[in-house]
């Protein structure tokens, strides 16, 4: 199985290895931090299951069998949040785990989720700009 981020409800980012998920549906936010946010970074790559769960493990200095069923877990939890979707495309490598993370302890991943800015986020939404800026305003032709 292979998944990518629900981009059509969900803008993310990651700050300072912990990774930050907004769904602009729901004004639901959500803090994914250490192993979780490795196996974020893992899942977005396209890459399915198998290759995640090896990666991880490796990234962690564990043994692949027992993390796959966690990541396995994580992801289906994940796409129950509505923030990731599966996705039919094989995906490239992976690649982009945060060195201040290799060989730290593996944990189940989980995540942190808030609605307290619910009503914020909801009334003005996340807006995707341009390098320029929001709102990019055009110059008028006749000036």
């Amino acid at each position: 199985m292979n998944y990518r981020l629900n981009s059509t409800n969900v803008v993310s980012d990651t700050i300072d290895g912990e990774v930050l998920a907004i769904r602009s549906d729901n004004g639901a936010y959500y803090s994914l931090r250490g192993t979780a946010a490795t196996v974020w970074t893992a899942l977005l790559s396209g890459a399915d299951l198998h290759a995640v769960a090896a990666a991880v493990a490796m990234h962690h200095c564990v043994g692949g069998d027992a993390v796959f069923a966690e990541v396995e877990a994580f992801a289906a939890v994940l796409v129950q949040e509505c923030l990731l979707v599966e996705s039919s495309n094989d995906g490239a490598e992976i690649a982009g785990f945060s060195d201040d993370t290799f060989g730290t302890a593996w944990n189940t991943p989980a995540f942190d989720k808030y609605t307290d800015l619910r009503d914020l986020l909801l009334f003005d939404p996340i807006h995707e700009v341009q390098p320029q800026g929001w709102p990019a305003v055009t110059a008028d032709p006749a000036e």
